[in-house]
């Protein structure tokens, strides 16, 4: 299952990788999605054995941060990336 929260970028995906890989739309700070991306997951598998959890919007450390990035959009970045972790290992 490939997961985004772009579902033009999912779209890309599937065109570029066939039909035969499943998406699923899902903002992974919302508990809500994340439910229901998992209950996708096993309607298309039938189970779910194992979940790489690596949302994320920022991949520069904070000393290579562009000084026009300011603080907010810092915490953001690692709000999204932390609570995304945690939400989807919940459902599990």
């Amino acid at each position: 299952m490939v997961v985004n929260v772009d579902g033009d970028r999912l779209a890309s995906v599937r065109k570029n990788l066939g039909a035969s890989v499943a998406v699923h739309t899902c903002d992974v700070r919302a508990e809500a999605d994340v439910r229901a991306m998992v209950e996708a997951t096993v309607e298309a598998f039938g189970g779910l054995d194992i979940a790489f959890a690596n949302a994320g919007i920022g991949s520069l450390p904070p000393s290579r941060m562009p000084r026009w990035l300011s603080g907010c959009a810092w915490s953001r970045s690692i709000c999204w990336e932390l609570y995304s972790q945690s939400s989807t290992r919940r459902r599990e």
